[in-house]
Parts: C-alpha cells; sequence; structure tokens
C-alpha cells in the first residue's frame, strides 16, 4: 500500500533528509526524501500490511536518526522510531479467506474454520457445501464484533461457502473471491483437501524457560581469564558476568522440577558481546561460555530428564568479527565475500557504517545477502552441524520478518529432515507481520509479541483497556494466527527485549493472574529466567540482570503456581494444543473473566479475579454438574465460583457424549 511521508523543520541548514523505514516485512532501508519547498520533505514508499517504523536523517548524518515529532511520542524507541500500523484495506461485513489463518488443517481429517463479522446485524454464520450446512459457534462477542469457529472431519476434498444472516435482512454467501452474493456459486467456492494438507508436525512442548546464558549461572567448574565483572553486580552494556554451560547443566534439576519441558538459550555461539547476535563464528561456542563438548553434555543431561533444548541463530545479520566480513575489511573490492553483504561503497570500515549495510543502523551487524546461495548454505549447513553433532531439537530465527519467505522454508525443510517434529520459531514482533513467514516459510510459529504489546501490556501494566477489551485483543491476535502455528508461538511476560513484567505492574499481586492467563491461552508459555523470583529490570541492560538465586527459597508460593500450570498442561496436551478457545464471562466492575478451552469431550474452565475483591462468579448451566478440580480431583458444588482477589482458577468438566 502506498504510504506518503512529509518531514517539516524550521532549520534553514537542513539541505536534505532522508527517509529510514523498517518494513512489517523485508530488510530496512533508505530513501532519500524530495524536497518539497523550505522545510518540506516528501517520499512516497510501498509498504505492506503490519506495523512498520520510520524515521528520518537530516543532511546526511546516519549516525544520529531524527524522530517524526518535536517531542517523543508513545511508541518511538531509542532509534527514535516511529510505527505506523496498515491493518486492512478495506472494512467488511465477514473477514475470511483462503488464508490458513481462517482454514486450519488440525491432522487426523479434523479442521477448523473461523471467521469475524463486523456488522451487529449479522447473527448467524453457516458452513454449506452442495449437500449440506453446518452452523459455525460464537465463541465471543465485543461491540460489533464477533468471533466465530466450526470444527468438522474430512479426510477428503471438500468444496464450500460461508452464509451469513440475521433480523429480516436476506443471508448472503460469501464466496472465493470475494463477491458476496445473494445466491450460492459453487464454481466460486473454498476448498480444503486433507490429503493435500499432509500430517501437521507437533514439537510436543507444553512449557519452556528462557536462559539468557551470561547472566543465568556462572559454575566454578569452569572459568575463563578475563575481565569478569562481579556476579550481582549492576548489569552494564559491553560487559561480561561469565553465565556458562556448566553452570546451566548445574541447575537442570532446578528447572526440571519446575515442570519445563525445553529450555531455550539466547545465542551462544563466539561473539564480541554478551548478547551474541553479533556472532563472530557460528561453530564454536563462545570460550566465556563454555566449550562444544560441554555443550554436547549438556543436550545429553537434558535429553535424560526430559528437557530440549533450542537454540537462538541470527540469519539475518551478523558480527563484524565473522571471517567473511573481516575479508573484505582486509581486500577491500577484492574480497572473494563481497557479495555476501550489502557494500554502498569502498573503502569498507566499521567507523563508517554507511557504507554497509547493518541491521536497523547498528554498526556491529552487518546484514547478510541472503539471496546468495553461499550464503545460504553456510546457514543451513550452520543447523545442520549442530543438529546432526549435539542433537539440537529446534530453532529460534531472529528477525525473521526480513529474511526471504523461501529461506525461511528452505530451513524448515533442513530441520524437519533431521527431526519431523523439530520446532522452527521466529521471532516477530508484530502478529500481523507473521503472515508470509508462517504461510510461505512454514515456521511452527513466532514469538508472541502482540499478545504482550496489544494485550498484556496495557490492561496490566498500563491499566488502560477494560477486560472486554482485553478479551478482544487475545482473541483477535489468536484469530490472526492459523490454529497449529497459535499452539506453537510463545506466550511470555517478558524476554531479553522487553522490560521485567514485574517492574511494570503498580500492583505486584497482578503477577500470578498475567502468569495464569498465558498459560492458558492458545500458545506455548516461555518464562523468563528469573520471573518466577520476581526479579525486576526495566530496559537493556537492567532486564538481562543475573539470576538472584539466594531468593529461590522465599519464591515457593509463586514456584509452586507455576508448577501447577504446567503439570496442568502436561495433564492435557491436546486440549491446550488444539482445544477451543471462547470467552464466557467478563465483568467489568469486579474486573472478572472466564475462558473456556474444549476439545471432544473435555473442557476446561478458568475463572480470573484481577480485582481487589473476593468474588463468586457464575458457572455456565450446562456445566453445573460434573465439575472437579482438576489439581486435587475433588467435586465442584454449587453455582458460582469463588476467587480471593488477584487469582486464577481452573475448573474440569468431562461429558459421556
Amino acid at each position: 500500500m502506498q504510504k506518503e511521508f512529509v518531514y517539516t523543520t524550521h532549520d534553514a541548514g537542513v539541505k536534505s533528509v532522508h527517509l529510514g523505514v523498517f518494513p512489517a516485512v523485508g530488510r530496512y532501508f533508505i530513501k532519500k526524501m524530495e524536497y518539497s519547498g523550505p522545510g518540506v520533505f516528501r517520499a512516497e514508499v510501498d509498504l505492506p500490511m503490519g506495523k512498520s517504523f520510520f524515521h528520518f536523517f537530516e543532511n546526511e548524518n546516519f549516525i544520529s536518526p531524527m524522530p517524526a515529532f518535536s517531542q517523543a511520542s508513545e511508541g518511538q524507541d531509542a532509534l527514535n522510531r516511529t510505527p505506523v500500523l496498515l491493518k486492512s484495506k478495506f472494512f467488511c461485513p465477514l473477514e475470511f479467506g483462503r488464508h490458513p489463518r481462517f482454514i486450519n488443517y488440525l491432522g487426523d481429517g479434523n479442521w477448523e474454520l473461523k471467521a469475524i463479522t463486523h456488522h451487529s446485524w449479522i447473527e448467524r454464520l453457516y458452513w454449506v457445501s452442495p449437500e449440506e450446512s453446518r452452523p459455525f459457534r460464537l465463541c465471543y462477542t465485543h461491540k460489533n464484533k464477533k468471533y466465530w469457529r466450526l470444527r468438522f472431519r474430512s479426510e477428503g476434498a471438500v468444496t464450500f461457502l460461508l452464509r451469513f444472516e440475521g433480523g429480516d435482512r436476506p443471508a448472503r454467501y460469501q464466496h472465493l473471491s470475494g463477491a458476496r452474493r445473494a445466491d450460492p456459486d459453487f464454481s466460486d467456492a473454498f476448498s480444503a483437501d486433507a490429503k493435500k494438507a499432509g500430517q501437521p508436525a507437533d514439537p510436543g512442548l507444553n512449557a519452556g524457560y528462557q536462559i539468557y546464558p551470561d547472566a543465568f549461572h556462572r559454575s566454578p567448574g569452569y572459568r575463563l581469564s578475563g575481565n569478569l565483572q562481579p556476579w550481582g553486580s549492576p548489569p552494564a552494556h559491553y560487559t561480561f558476568f561469565g553465565g556458562n554451560l556448566l553452570g546451566i547443566e548445574e541447575k537442570l534439576p532446578y528447572l526440571a522440577d519446575l515442570g519445563i519441558d525445553f529450555i531455550y538459550l539466547n545465542p551462544i555461539f563466539y561473539a564480541k558481546d554478551a548478547h551474541r547476535y553479533n556472532c563472530s563464528d557460528y561453530r564454536l561456542v563462545d570460550p566465556v561460555c563454555g566449550t562444544n563438548q560441554q555443550f554436547g553434555n549438556l543436550v545429553g543431561k537434558a535429553h535424560e530428564m526430559g528437557i530440549k533444548v533450542i537454540l537462538d541463530i541470527s540469519v539475518n545479520h551478523c558480527g563484524t568479527e565473522l571471517p567473511q566480513f573481516r575479508d573484505i575489511l582486509e581486500k577491500q573490492e577484492e574480497s572473494r565475500y563481497c557479495d555476501w553483504f550489502f557494500i554502498r561503497k569502498f573503502p569498507v570500515s566499521v567507523e563508517d557504517i554507511h557504507n554497509y549495510q547493518s541491521w536497523n543502523g547498528y554498526k556491529e551487524m552487518p546484514l547478510f545477502n541472503l539471496d546468495n546461495p553461499e550464503v545460504r548454505s553456510f546457514l543451513l549447513d550452520t543447523i545442520r552441524y549442530w543438529m546432526e553433532n549435539y542433537q539440537v531439537d529446534g530453532w529460534r530465527l531472529d528477525v525473521c520478518t526480513e529474511a526471504p519467505p523461501d529461506l525461511l522454508r528452505e530451513i524448515t525443510e533442513t530441520v524437519r529432515s533431521l527431526a519431523p517434529d523439530g520446532l522452527i520459531l521466529g521471532e516477530c514482533w508484530y502478529n500481523l507481520n507473521a503472515a508470509q513467514a508462517l504461510e510461505k516459510g512454514q515456521l511452527s510459529g513466532i514469538t508472541n509479541f502482540s499478545l504482550y504489546w496489544d494485550a498484556l501490556i496495557p490492561f496490566f501494566a498500563d491499566r488502560s483497556i477494560s477486560v472486554a477489551e482485553l478479551a478482544d485483543r487475545f482473541m483477535e491476535i489468536y484469530w490472526l494466527l492459523p490454529t497449529l502455528q497459535a499452539s506453537d508461538s510463545w506466550n511470555f511476560l517478558g524476554n531479553h527485549d522487553t522490560p521485567r513484567f514485574n517492574s511494570l505492574l503498580g500492583n505486584k499481586d497482578q503477577f500470578l493472574p498475567a502468569l495464569a492467563l498465558s498459560f492458558i491461552l492458545p500458545g506455548t508459555p516461555v518464562i523468563y529466567y528469573g520471573d518466577e523470583l520476581g526479579m525486576e529490570g526495566l530496559h537493556d541492560p537492567e532486564n538481562r540482570a543475573c539470576m538472584d538465586w539466594p531468593k529461590v527459597p522465599g519464591k515457593s508460593e509463586m514456584i509452586g503456581e507455576i508448577r501447577n500450570w504446567i503439570r496442568l498442561r502436561k495433564s492435557f496436551p491436546a486440549v491446550f494444543r488444539i482445544g477451543a478457545l471462547s470467552v464466557f464471562h467478563t465483568g467489568e466492575t469486579a474486573g472478572t473473566l472466564g475462558v473456556a478451552r474444549k476439545l471432544g469431550k473435555v473442557m476446561l474452565l478458568f475463572y480470573f479475579n484481577f480485582g481487589r475483591n473476593r468474588v463468586a462468579l457464575p458457572i455456565p448451566e450446562e456445566t453445573l454438574n460434573g465439575l472437579t478440580d482438576p489439581f486435587t480431583g475433588q467435586p465442584h458444588t454449587g453455582r458460582a465460583c469463588f476467587l480471593p482477589p488477584f487469582t486464577a482458577k481452573a475448573l474440569l468438566y468431562q461429558t459421556m457424549s
């Protein structure tokens, strides 16, 4: 979609302006703006759907970007980037199409259709084939918006239309072309074919734990001479605490007792900085962190305890110390690796970041040319190396929305050839930006930043939205993603790129109900190291402080709550993976919420009290007989569920039919 940007200034010394754009999908780019009169510069760019960011550069000063406004606006970051959201091209009564977010194959002949209607008069929605029609189930209503779903079985090919109706208005049929007609035309129908869809992979993960290796645990069994900061001292950029692989191995019993079944390690490969996203050697564990052999031992011990290991890799950019980039710095135009990167001009120097393209303008992270076959082979061989030699179980791909979808698919195929149910997760800050990575790249899922930014933070931290709006937002987030890829995406209250959730809460008692919500919604919950201890820290590097191990004995209540929610997920893995999501209660005055997950004969009801008072929430009429507490097995009696302040409760309902 074409978008015009205008930059105005009263400074007569500004002779030229460049626009820097971080698009929702694709690489960061800079475009020179056209002069349109004194102090006015314009540029048009074609932006993809989703959330993009932009900033400006005056007089070719590419070191110091300028913001879009004279005063900082909500959403601007340290690089003065301002968000621009392109959500939809048009407004429609029925939101449905051929995209996998709407038509989902769940495996074994099971299908799920999801749709959203935007007109209040629409009261009924049907799946219509040439032979029969079936009603959709209404899952939640917020103002004019309704969320619908339908489950059906078909092991062959089916064609269908959608019919929506309400009141005294004539029914309309939604067709594949987008046409909405009064009469059905099955030559313009949607289709679903289980044989073409194939059996989906299942990583089999219930809950994970993210480890920032440099700050998790420093074992005295491995010491590297060098300038390490005292453990527990205030974190700073460009320093190391020396957390190591032996330290992680020593803490595996703690993690196993918590109940998690996978650990996700931020990068461990050799790099100049502790975050290690500026990698210098993709096949060598950073000596500060340990050795390749120690990593192999860690994976082996983790597997013995039933814990899988997920590694983090940047396929988008590397560090300036990577041998191929060093070769360019030494040989300039004569280097055989010039086409591995994007060189703007020679001589290339890390002191002048405008002579080569780097990630988001960070000079220490030059961008790979991902269209170069040699670069692709290098990255794919790296993935094979760690999986074949060290039995790695999956990967998180850093900034995956900048990578070409066909490369993501190559990575997926490589991983699945070695581990059929291996996890390939893409970092994606906004779910609207993830369509190509999920559909064409065939990734397992994404980092569910949209749940964090658009639902959890506004409700729990900013207190800027109501319970009904919270429900609307997490329902929309789920409806934006294909069902299985939503289930394999990661839900979190924080990570190495966000403030610690506890630091954002005005009331710390909200942490546990927020955590419980992230555990019961579609997705795989991932705990950021130390969150179970109530660790705090706002921005990088404060959010990457040393794990506060002495706090563990005093946090038994919080750790016990986390252990219970993980145990519940493990007790009903299919319900949490593909169980239908619905909202059956929102209470604005008391701050209460009721959410259900249902699969076959099993329904889990979740009650939340976000308020300061004890509440009694109604039990749905159809579940009054047969409710039990899934943690204790004791029957639940009465027509209400009682909750103390700031708590969450689960109830189990099982039917015979």
